[in-house]
């Protein structure tokens, strides 16, 4: 089954993402980990693999990656569950209060 991309992303590497999409803490060995599958193009020659850091759910993002134009062929989990995911928090906090 083949998905189209859903929406563009900046090709910016991991670490030289800005601050509200970067992840609070990555660590080096999960940086080294996408680099050395990108570089084995896993995913084909014209696809990568990227992370990046939802604030409203508190989650990290998987994406799958063009990599000259930058669409994202997959995302996970999907931006529905991450929005659902935030609204429950969302509720969470309210009921708290």
């Amino acid at each position: 089954m083949e998905i189209g991309p859903l929406n563009r992303v900046d090709r910016t590497s991991l670490n030289a993402e800005s601050q509200t999409q970067r992840m609070p803490f990555v660590p080096r060995d999960l940086v080294t980990a996408v680099n050395a599958i990108n570089d084995s193009k896993l995913f084909g020659d014209n696809r990568e693999l990227s992370f990046r850091w939802d604030n409203d759910a508190h989650r990290p993002v998987i994406r799958i990656v063009q990599r000259e134009t930058g669409d994202v062929i997959r995302e996970i989990p999907p931006r529905e569950v991450l929005r659902m995911m935030a609204e429950m928090e969302r509720n969470k906090a309210k009921a708290k209060s």
